[in-house]
């Protein structure tokens, strides 16, 4: 079933749920968050560049670590770079929580900045097991001072790889969700390193908060005696599906696209969107903490002495790793983790480290930084949602609807993104 067909049998599911229209001058079709985050962006309302590239896929030996065997296909960093035929800026462009460099998100991205006139970026998140295996220093995603650090070694590391420092003009970063957090870091990174001296930086729906944001999507589960249980047989029906769906390829990525491909497939009910959301993430998450564990050897979820290998049966783990909250993972193994690694940290730090409020002045009285979000996302709280009103200003845009990046491929957000990416202002 082609991508076009599936969009509209998905449209015609949810358009009893979708509410009516946004009154005023911003009409993005679905008002209710939990539709806009899952489903998306109708195509007949969906911004279409006119010019565009195939991406071409490269691989970045980052050092001479080995990777599990279980992972040997992630040894090397995987990333795609469009480029103009000349002299032109430069866009790097950062993906989501669990997301590869060629996520859906990034990919639409990567083609609208390719039609803008930039040679374009994409590069995984710090959280994708790719990302972890790869080039992360602590193998221990979650730490945003230290998964900044990391993707600006890569970030260096690609252009000496691809030798086209002599045909950008300017650079500019910018990325969606976690990755539009992490682009506010690497801005202020690099005003200490001045490798790139970026022009511009664009976060699209970015956690104020990495820690509550996480801790706000694994409470969109059912709430209550039996909400473990509930975790444990969703998923396991989801993965079920994902199984069938798969059946052709030869892994499965629990990040990324996760939640539009599976509300997509025939045989997801549709009736839960909250519980969707959730288990996508938990299944994103689990995936994380299974590489990373297994990285590291820790004995946290895959006991101690035993090695996972291709054709071994995984099922075991996953449904481990998805009884486990991010707030389990952060109490019982990231913080004690990255404190053992670094004595100087405290839990109180890292949480407070990791949050767009410990860069607020920064923020504030940068010009190259803006910003784009959604009053009703559901990472974010009021509180949230004022302080990157403030913050911005006229270098942010708040849509009143749209969900946690349902939005991003309207037309009207994406000329507003190509406009603050041109002047700096918002409407």
């Amino acid at each position: 079933m082609s991508r076009l067909l599936n969009a509209a049998l998905t449209i015609a599911l949810i358009a009893c749920l979708a509410g009516t229209a946004v009154a005023g001058e911003y009409a993005f079709p679905y008002t209710d968050p939990y539709v806009a985050t899952v489903v998306g962006t109708p195509p007949d309302v969906m911004y279409t560049p006119e010019r565009t590239a195939r991406p071409v896929g490269h691989t970045l030996r980052v050092d001479d670590r080995v990777a599990p065997e279980l992972f040997w296909h992630s040894e090397e960093m995987r990333y795609s770079v469009v480029m103009q035929d000349g002299e032109a800026p430069l866009m790097f462009l950062v993906a989501g929580t669990g997301a590869g460099h060629n996520s859906q998100k990034n990919a639409f991205l990567q083609q609208v900045f390719f039609d803008a006139g930039y040679h374009v970026v994409c590069l995984p998140s710090p959280t994708h097991p790719n990302f972890i295996v790869s080039a992360s220093t602590s193998r221990a995603p979650g730490y945003i001072r230290d998964d900044v650090k990391d993707l600006y070694r890569v970030m260096q590391l690609v252009i000496r790889d691809l030798d086209i420092a002599d045909q950008v003009t300017d650079y500019s970063v910018g990325g969606y969700s976690l990755g539009g957090a992490q682009s506010a870091f690497l801005s202020l990174l690099d005003e200490q390193r001045g490798a790139f001296n970026f022009r511009r930086v664009l976060m699209i729906n970015p956690p104020v908060s990495l820690y509550n944001s996480a801790l706000r999507l694994d409470a969109l589960h059912v709430d209550g005696p039996g909400a473990q249980d509930n975790i444990e047989r969703t998923t396991s029906r989801l993965l079920k599906t994902v199984s069938e769906f798969y059946t052709s390829q030869d892994k499965v990525d629990f990040g990324g696209d996760l939640l539009y491909r599976l509300y997509n497939f025939r045989k997801v009910p549709g009736d839960d969107l909250r519980t969707l959301i959730a288990v996508s993430f938990r299944m994103s998450s689990s995936s994380i903490i299974f590489a990373t564990d297994l990285t590291l050897g820790t004995g946290y979820v895959v006991p101690k002495g035993q090695r996972p290998v291709p054709g071994d049966p995984l099922l075991g783990y996953l449904l481990t790793t998805v009884r486990l909250s991010f707030e389990d993972y952060f109490e019982e193994f990231l913080a004690p983790y990255l404190i053992y690694r670094n004595p100087a940290l405290t839990r109180e730090s890292i949480i407070r480290d990791s949050s767009l409020r410990s860069i607020r002045d920064y923020l504030r009285g940068s010009e190259k930084i803006v910003m784009v979000t959604n009053a009703d996302d559901p990472i974010l709280d009021g509180a949230e949602v004022d302080f990157l009103r403030r913050t911005f200003g006229a270098r942010g845009i708040i849509y009143p609807v749209g969900g946690h990046c349902g939005n991003i491929m309207y037309r009207d957000n994406v000329r507003d993104m190509l406009r603050l990416m041109q002047t700096g202002e918002g409407r």
